[in-house]
This record gives C-alpha cells, structure tokens and sequence, in this order.
C-alpha cells in the first residue's frame, strides 16, 4: 500500500514538472519573430531552393505545414511537439534505470533547460532529433527488460522511419540493435531475431536512399568549421588531438547539462555534469551492465568516428542537442552512484547531497524561468525586431513620391524577405507598401559585406538614406559606420533592432511614427 502510495506522488510530481516544460516551450511561440537562421531555410523552403544540409522528409512536412498556415508556429510545430513528447518519453526511460527521485530531477533538467527550450522555439530539425533518441533509446531498453515483439516491431519501425527526419540516429543504431539483438538472442526468440535483423536491412535501405538523394554532393567543410566553432581538430599531432578530443569531449557532456545557475558561486560548476557523466560510466562498466553501455556509451565512439573523418562537428555546438539522450540518463546513473557510495558509508553525507540536489534544482527553477533569452529576442514577450522598424518606418514614411532607400544588414535581409513575401499576415499587411515605397538594399554575407553595400551603394547617395538592421548590443553599424558619414541623423533603437535615418544636407528631420502591434 505505501509503494502505491509512493509511486501515485512520483507520478503527480511527474505529471507537475512536465507541465511546467510544456508551459515554457508554449509561451511566446506566437509572438517570437524569426530570426536569420530560420528566415534564411524558410525562404529557401518556400521558393524551393533548399539544400541537402536539412533533412528531406523534415522539410517537406514543414511545406506541407507551411500550406495550411504560413507563420511562425507552423514553421516551428515540427520542433514544438517532438520537444513536448520527449519530456514523458525521457521520465519513462529514466525511471527504468534510475530510482524515482533521480528521474524526476533528470526530467526536471530536461524540462527547464534554456538551449532545449529554444531549440523547441526554432525552425530547426533539433529538437527533433532529441526526441528520436530518446524514443530509439527508450524502445531498445524496454525490450532488454522485458522483450516483447511488438516493443521489437515499434522499434525496427521508428528506426526505419527516422533517417528522412534527421541525420543524427545514425550514431545510436550500432548500439540499439546490437542491444536488442543480443537480449533476442539470448532469449532464443529467433523470430525476433530476425525482425532485428529485418528492421537493420530496412534501416540501411532508407539510409542509403536518403545518402544517394541528398548526402552523397555533402559538404561538411570541416576546416571552415573547425576554424570557427573548433568542432573539428585541424591540427596533426597526435598528442594535440587526443588533448583537443578531451577538452571538447567535456564541453559537448557539459553543454546541455552543466549546472549554469552555480557558475557565478562555484567557478568550477560547468564540470559538475562532466564528472557525474564519467561516474555514470565507470558504475555501468563495474556493474557490467553490457546493454545500458550499448545505448549509452557506445553512440560517443560512434560520432566521435564520424567527427575524425570530417562528418560531424563534435563539441558545443547546437546540432549536438540529441546527446541529452545519453547524457541525461548516464548523469542520473552517477548522481546515484555517488550518492549510494556516501549513503552507505556517511548517511548524514548522503542524505546532505541529496538535499543539496533538491535546493539546486528548486533554485534553478526561477532563475531558468526568468531568464530565458536567445539571440536577444524574449521567450515570454515580442522582441520582435526587422516587423517592428518596417512598421514604424511605414508610419513614418507614408507614401513617398519617390521610394525611399533602406539598407538591410546580412541578417535582417532574409527576415524581411520572409516577412515581406512570405508571412500570411504581416506580408498583407507590409508587402504591398514596401514593394511600393522602399527600395531594399541587402548585403551579401554579414559585417564585410555590409560594410562593402554601405560604401559602394548607399553612402554616394545623392538621397537620405535609412538603416535598418538586426543589432542592439552596441550599435557599431549605426555608430561607427553610417552616422559619421551623415551630415543629419535620426536613431531609434528597438527590441531587437536599430532604425536610423540619415539625412543629406539640409533635408528636413523626419518625425517618427508609430510602430503598432508585434506580429
């Protein structure tokens, strides 16, 4: 009666912190503007230029959103509802190989975590690929545990289904069906085996379908990438890559996962879910759990391969969020490694770690909540940036005899071509005005770039001039770029965004209207 008693709290307090994730990833979904990345594949979706670097079935399920509804949410749904789904899938797999108390603080993680909240919030097969994994991952143990066909059958059918959705199941698949296979095996159910082995044939001819059509012209560009994110080694030493594979091998466990509420207190925080990572393998290698090293550890050698030979970027970096699905579990596994140590030696120390624990997430839960940012747009309000200048810019301008010049910074060009040619509302609304008045100068790449369009295009205008661009940290292109050369400026700094207007000679100083509503 008191084990039903217990396992009715862990479900309620369960059911209360995935609500709390669910909250998070829905508000602001209808009020976040786009941003360049997404506009940029957007665009490309929608005119049908898109590229091989995101996955097919991905992007022609968001198309086939995109013709129902043309707006922020339907571009996102494909990385919302995955993002909302793992959240149960990964408290059920946690709690197959943790005590309740180490599950609901793994799903507790999961749920408030700021990259994964952002990645739920973003035109980008991310968060996807999580929930992918953590599916594949969770399917593979609940057979190991109890093997069942039609858990076998689910399985080899996600894994087959998954390769057009996202690239990255590919470092999980030795794991799972070498798991799976061997707990079939083992059990002398043959005809799983060879469902195992059906469901393997089938994987490998979907992944070869998908490398013919999409992969085989790829270009990971590895030395431009391991230049500017260090994601791949470009050195030749031997000892340098063994060193650059450490170092990056800590930031990619500790990115998602380190305790960055701690890291004003404690200066060596971020290692915390580094060492918790580490303590989870060794207590898996000493208790010779063969099947949890499979689906856990094994993907780490996996993409690591795959990194060396130019493939995959490896360290932090966003396209790594899947490794939550065997992060999150191994830290889980050395939280109660650790804590089982000091509990049957010093009771009074365990019971404090586990106290520390509850504090630590009960004191994150606010502060994750109340700061949740990207690329300085708010996840509970409209930070919107290029709408609100182009809106403010029409109330301003009117309807000029003759069209007025803007120039658009790398950036915020392919969020106003979204939003001018694309959005259903606000390109009703704001399309047919600039098509008429403005004369949209864009640059081609970003800071150079801008630099060039400025002093070729727009400086030797006879005309004033306005600019409008997605910064406000330090306004260096409005600053140190336009007004120096303008005889006359006007500046207006948005939420995301700066509109400045420069004026020739004596031309009189426009008097700035109202921007109206975010979109």
């Amino acid at each position: 009666m008191r084990g039903a008693h217990s396992s009715r709290i862990v479900a309620i307090v369960a059911v209360l912190i995935i609500g709390v994730g669910i909250m998070v990833r829905m508000l602001g979904q209808l009020s976040i503007e786009l941003w360049a990345d997404e506009a940029l594949w957007a665009n490309k979706l929608i005119e049908g230029t898109a590229g091989w670097i995101r996955p097919p079935a991905y992007m022609a399920a968001t198309k086939v959103l995109l013709s129902v509804r043309n707006n922020e949410v339907m571009l996102r749904s494909l990385s919302l509802l995955p993002s909302l789904v793992q959240l149960p899938l990964m408290f059920l797999l946690l709690r197959r190989i943790v005590a309740p108390g180490a599950a609901l603080a793994g799903v507790f993680l999961l749920a408030v975590h700021p990259t994964v909240v952002a990645m739920a919030k973003e035109f980008k097969p991310y968060a996807l690929e999580a929930c992918l994994h953590t599916a594949l991952i969770g399917l593979a143990l609940a057979y190991i545990q109890s093997p069942r066909t039609r858990v076998l059958v689910v399985l080899g059918v996600v894994a087959a289904v998954a390769p057009p959705f996202a690239w990255s199941p590919v470092f999980i698949y030795p794991g799972v069906f070498l798991a799976v296979g061997l707990t079939a095996w083992r059990a002398r159910r043959r005809h799983d085996v060879v469902i195992a082995v059906a469901s393997v044939v089938a994987t490998l001819l979907v992944l070869g379908a998908v490398f013919v059509a999409r992969l085989r012209n790829a270009d990971p560009h590895p030395e431009f990438w391991g230049a500017s994110y260090n994601v791949f080694y470009l050195g030749s030493s031997i000892v340098g890559r063994l060193e650059w594979i450490a170092d990056r091998t800590n930031g990619l466990m500790s990115w998602p996962l380190r305790l960055k509420w701690l890291v004003h207190v404690v200066a060596q925080a971020k290692m915390v879910s580094s060492l918790l990572v580490g303590v989870g393998v060794v207590s898996l290698v000493f208790r010779r759990q063969g099947s949890l090293l499979l689906l856990l550890v094994l993907p780490w050698g996996v993409m690591l391969a795959f990194n060396q030979a130019g493939q995959w970027p490896w360290g932090v970096f966003r396209t790594n969020l899947f490794v939550l699905a065997w992060a999150l579990p191994l830290l889980m596994i050395g939280f109660e490694a650790i804590r089982g140590v000091l509990t049957r030696r010093h009771r009074l120390a365990g019971a404090a770690l586990v106290a520390l624990g509850v504090i630590t997430l009960a004191g994150a839960a606010p502060v994750r909540l109340a700061a949740f940012r990207h690329k300085g747009r708010g996840t509970f309000t409209a930070d919107a940036s290029i709408v609100q200048g182009l809106r403010l810019l029409k109330a301003t301008v009117g309807t000029p005899a003759k069209k007025v010049v803007v120039a658009f910074d790398g950036q915020g060009c392919t969020v106003m071509r979204y939003y001018r040619d694309h959005h259903e509302t606000v390109s009703a609304e704001l399309g047919p005005w600039m098509r008429a008045h403005v004369d949209a100068r864009c640059s081609v790449g970003r800071d150079a770039g801008y630099h060039r369009m400025l002093a070729d295009e727009i400086l030797p205008l006879d005309d004033s001039y306005w600019v409008l661009v997605a910064k406000t940290t330090n306004g260096r292109y409005a600053n140190k770029v336009v007004r120096p050369t303008c005889a006359t400026s006007l500046q207006k700094r948005l939420r995301g965004s700066t509109l400045l207007w420069c004026g020739k000679g004596d031309d009189p100083r426009p008097t700035l209207g109202h921007s109206g509503s975010s979109p």
